[in-house]
């Protein structure tokens, strides 16, 4: 009877090593990155969204609706698939500091960008909020040496975004689908 409790003992710490540095990695920034432009390039905003902070829901949302439009549109008025921007990414290593991670992601042969991450309840998520994108896409205008953005604020980002999406939904209620 001892021999088989020990038994079982050192078969439950085992399977607990085991499973524990299987899933450790699981919750890395880097993975948690990779996971999430996984998803993207996929079409899978849902999936992508389970990797991503609560206040990325209203990006997500648009990127998920904006997809879709572009899905709906006839083939010869398509340009280039959306998604294929989120395909065959470079990540770099993962630079953590506290409850803040960022992870450089980009095109081969292209600049990478810090893609930013925080703790949420406990588990690192990706911000993807529309305020972090702005302040992304200002500080890569500030490194070119052009400051174009300086302006903009998420009232007018969010304007010309359903802009864009009316002159896209008018365009889809014009074309008629050939047969």
């Amino acid at each position: 009877m001892k021999k088989t409790t020990q038994l079982f003992l050192a078969v439950a710490a085992m399977a607990t090593i085991v499973f524990a540095s299987c899933s450790g990695g699981a919750n890395e920034p880097k993975a948690v990155v990779k996971a999430f432009f996984e998803k993207l390039s996929k079409k899978d905003v849902d999936g992508a969204a389970k990797h991503a902070t609560a206040s990325s829901k209203s990006t997500l949302d648009m990127m998920k609706k904006g997809l879709e439009m572009a899905d709906k549109m006839p083939k010869e008025s398509k340009e280039k698939d959306p998604a294929e921007e989120f395909k065959n990414m470079e990540f770099g290593e993962a630079r953590i500091s506290g409850d803040t991670a960022y992870v450089p992601v980009g095109k081969k042969g292209e600049k990478m960008s810090d893609i930013p991450l925080v703790k949420e309840d406990g588990k690192w998520k990706v911000d993807f909020s529309m305020g972090t994108l702005m302040k992304m896409g200002n500080d890569e205008k500030d490194t070119e040496g052009v400051n174009e953005m300086e302006n903009l604020n998420s009232d007018s980002v969010n304007q010309e975004l359903n802009r864009m999406t009316d002159s896209i939904t008018q365009r889809l209620n014009t074309v008629t689908p050939k047969e």
